[in-house]
Order: structure tokens, then sequence, then C-alpha cells
């Protein structure tokens, strides 16, 4: 399966007044030994969910704030950790991301990054087999 990096980067901007909101971000709760999740996390992640069913609705969803049991990596799946650097964000740092990746049957085959604050978008063909 192919998607297009194209039609995902205007998704992954939509989320950046969700990581500017120092509201969402101050509302933590501790998931372990320095491992922390906001409500930027979730949000940031439903969105994106969504977003993506919607391009294309038959490749699964893992993200970190959810339980990814699930998860079948025979076929296609978008991986996303929503906030990359939560406690960055946690201490206004203005040094986190948004990660995802596509992987198809096992093999990377997407990767982008989303470094707001710097208004940069990495986008990468992925190499091998990673998932």
């Amino acid at each position: 399966m192919k998607v297009n990096a194209s039609k995902i980067i205007p998704l992954v901007k939509t989320v950046k007044p969700l990581f500017l909101d120092k509201k969402r971000a101050a509302q933590v709760k501790v998931k372990g030994v320095a491992d922390f999740v906001t409500q930027v996390d979730f949000q940031v992640q439903e969105m994106m969910r969504r977003g993506l069913k919607e391009l294309y609705p038959r490749v699964q969803f893992m993200g970190e704030e959810k339980d990814n049991r699930d998860i079948d990596f025979d076929g296609p799946v978008w991986i996303l950790d929503p906030v990359d650097g939560t406690t960055n964000l946690i201490h206004d740092y203005r040094n986190s991301a948004l990660s995802l990746a596509f992987c198809d049957r096992g093999e990377l085959k997407l990767g982008i990054i989303y470094q707001l604050h710097r208004g940069v978008v990495s986008g990468n063909p992925g190499r091998g087999s990673l998932c």
C-alpha cells in the first residue's frame, strides 16, 4: 500500500495550536518514573487518528497513549508518538515534536517529524524492516 506524504503533512500541521496550549500542557499525569502524559498528548493523538482514518480508512492506528494489543503488523499501520518530548512540552522548552511512521507488512515506508516550534516538517521514505 502506498500513502501520499503531501496529504499527510497538512494534517500533521493542524496540531500546532494544541502544542501551544499551555493550559492543556499543564494537565499532567504520571505514567512512570520520568514518564508523563498531558492532555496535549491525548488530543493530538485523537486528532491524528481521526484525520488518518479519514484519509486511509483501512490502515490500523497505533498510538503511544492507547492500548495497541490489537495491532496486526502483517498489514498497514500508522505509528504515532503524539508529543515526542512531553517533558519539554510541560516545561515550555519549545523542543517537542510529533513523530509519525507508516509501516506496511513490517516494513517502514514513511517517517514524518513535525518540529512545530521551528516550523519544520521532515519526511523520509523508510528503509528496511523496522516495524
